[in-house]
């Protein structure tokens, strides 16, 4: 599946979810903070959600790294 991240086309596994792509992002050495905030189609998701919060198709996700 493709979303739009930070501006950028990525592709995802079907079913992935917030905390996936997370995961995904730390494992790769672009999220290297715990100070990290999550939006998805501009609506913040916290992090207790990150879990049940599945991706869909088309989804535009930023994640804002803070400083």
């Amino acid at each position: 599946m493709k979303i739009t991240l930070n501006g950028q086309s990525y592709e995802l596994q079907a079913g992935a979810t917030v905390a996936d792509l997370v995961r995904l992002r730390q494992e790769s050495g672009h999220l290297t903070t715990s100070a990290y905030a999550v939006e998805r189609n501009k609506e913040v998701c916290l992090r207790p959600h990150h879990a049940a919060t599945a991706l869909k198709e088309g989804d535009q996700v930023e994640v804002v790294v803070m400083v």
